[in-house]
């Protein structure tokens, strides 16, 4: 027979905003932060579960947004944000789609990627590989602020897609990419801080483009 379902749900909102829902571990003084695992229970004979991850809906204004972002490291390493396809006859993909589902990005496997580092000046920065990690010249982006970083880059072409994250956020703010696109021999990104506090220091981007199929 079926398990049974676990429904946790915050209160409905008839003339305001609706409750919140927070799941979080503790704090940790003298040790590590305890981990959080949301995971699908396997099926032995149907298709593993869904597990669906989304923004809500709005009837006013802009929906809302889907942030997934890796805790910053004080005196180590930042942690990594890692997408994994599932093995088996033929191993899955990745896939970024727009609103209408259709396929923006698919990756299915990605080898011997050129990839270099630098400093923007101003907003811009010349990186001339694949992929690149591109560290802003500003350090105190203001609450609600936003800016366009331009990467010259010999990779890019007006039918590249471009795939770029957040790889070191800045301290006080909390920093978002807002659109990511390709021209001939350019990278634009356009980042947003959508954090109470203006950031108290540079953030990085880091970047991947892969030719259109």
């Amino acid at each position: 027979s079926a398990s049974g379902s676990v429904s946790v749900a915050s209160g409905a909102g008839g003339a305001g905003n609706s409750g919140s829902l927070s799941i979080k571990s503790g704090s940790a003084t003298g040790g590590s932060g305890g981990d959080i695992q949301i995971v699908v229970g396997p099926g032995s004979s149907g298709g593993g579960g869904t597990l669906t991850l989304a923004g809500g809906a709005s009837s006013d204004t802009s929906g809302g947004s889907v942030l997934i972002s890796a805790g910053a490291g004080n005196t180590g390493n930042g942690g990594d944000v890692q997408l994994s396809p599932g093995s088996g006859a033929s191993a899955g993909s990745i896939r970024l789609t727009d609103a209408s589902s259709s396929s923006l990005l698919i990756v299915e496997s990605i080898t011997g990627v050129s990839f270099t580092s630098g400093a923007a000046t101003g907003d811009s920065a010349t990186l001339n590989a694949q992929g690149g990690t591109v560290t802003s010249s500003t350090s105190n982006l203001p609450s609600d602020g936003s800016l366009s970083m331009t990467v010259t880059n010999s990779y890019a072409t007006a039918t590249s897609r471009v795939v770029a994250s957040v790889s070191s956020p800045c301290a006080s703010g909390v920093v978002i990419i807002t659109s990511a696109s390709c021209s001939a021999g350019q990278v634009d990104i356009g980042v947003r801080n959508i954090g109470a506090g203006a950031c108290a220091s540079a953030f990085a981007i880091t970047f991947l483009i892969v030719a259109a199929t």
